[in-house]
């Protein structure tokens, strides 16, 4: 069996720089408005391939109507001022943004990174993306930011991070040209379970249930 082991968030919503690391049953607990469904909708980006006709943004909190949500607004960090969504600004002008899940294989410990990576800026009316990619292995935080300074960090684009995973002899597929194309390289057993404990649908087929008897843990935004 396949599990998600790991989350990592650049410029995502209101997290700058997250990873977020998964053993088992895990929940997601926080406020309201703390990210808890920006997480999921993160994962179901991955998933798609960032295919917007497949992504439901929010569905948690949005019920039976669908978000006013856009990818640009998850990677400009967008917030509403009213409590409508009527006004809104972005908490960021410019915006290069990675999702990355990292997958393991319970069988042989073997892992592999599944990944999107877009830009956006608040001068323009679309995000664009930049790459739909698969690394043989588990990515870090850390292989996306570069040290600026004592404490600052920049990302790095992903040309840069594909170059160093390869020097590294790290195995990397981006040449995924299409939503749907992505999705084809996926694993094709993934065990994903929601903040809520409900089993999440994912590509190509067969996701286990939850295991009676797991021990459950759980991670709050900060």
């Amino acid at each position: 069996m396949i599990e998600l082991r790991r989350i990592i968030l650049i410029d995502w919503y209101l997290f700058r720089a997250q990873q977020v690391d998964l053993r088992g049953m895990t929940a997601i607990i926080g406020p309201n408005g703390a990210g808890k469904s920006a997480i999921i909708d993160a994962v179901q980006t991955v998933l798609s391939g960032a295919s917007m006709a497949s992504i439901r943004f929010n569905p948690s909190a949005q019920s039976n109507v669908r978000s006013k949500r856009t990818l640009r607004d998850y990677c400009l960090g967008v917030v509403s001022l009213d409590e409508k969504g009527e006004r809104s600004e972005p908490t960021r002008q410019h915006a290069y943004t990675y999702i990355i899940l990292v997958f393991e294989d319970l069988a042989d410990g073997s892992a592999v990174s599944l990944g999107v990576a877009f830009s956006a800026s608040a001068s323009r009316s679309d995000e664009s993306c930049e790459a739909r990619f698969i690394a043989k292995g588990a990515m870090a935080k850390d292989d996306i930011l570069a040290a600026v300074g004592d404490d600052e960090v920049e990302t790095l684009q992903w040309h840069a991070v594909r170059t160093a995973l390869r020097a590294r002899h790290i195995e990397v597929d981006d040449a995924f040209s299409s939503a749907t194309a992505l999705p084809e390289g996926i694993p094709e057993r993934a065990t994903l379970r929601s903040a809520s404990g409900c089993t999440a649908e994912t590509w190509r087929s067969a996701i286990s249930a939850p295991t009676t008897g797991s021990r459950l843990r759980c991670w709050e935004p900060p």
